[in-house]
């Protein structure tokens, strides 16, 4: 019986090694993603500064910022149905 736990005990320790590795992984990964979201909160920032100053009457749209093209509305949906496809 000893060596039976003995065994098992060595089993166990090893699947709380894979454990570890596979912890480490996931914190590097969530460290990643971190950064991305920051380096996109980044670009996205100016955009949602020109949203408010827009719904503030701070800002004046030009007509180029006015002007609304519904058929790219439609090629913009296909491209990101494109781009979020899962290979």
């Amino acid at each position: 019986i000893e060596s039976l736990l003995r065994v098992v005990k060595r089993q166990v320790n090893a699947l709380k090694n894979l454990q570890v590795k596979c912890a480490q992984i996931e914190a590097k990964f969530y460290e990643e993603v971190h950064d991305l979201g920051r380096k996109y909160a980044v670009l996205y920032q100016p955009l949602f500064d020109k949203r408010f100053e827009i719904i503030n009457a701070i800002y004046e749209p030009t007509e180029e910022e006015c002007e609304w093209k519904p058929d790219e509305e439609d090629e913009i949906s296909e491209e990101l149905k494109e781009k979020a496809k899962i290979e």
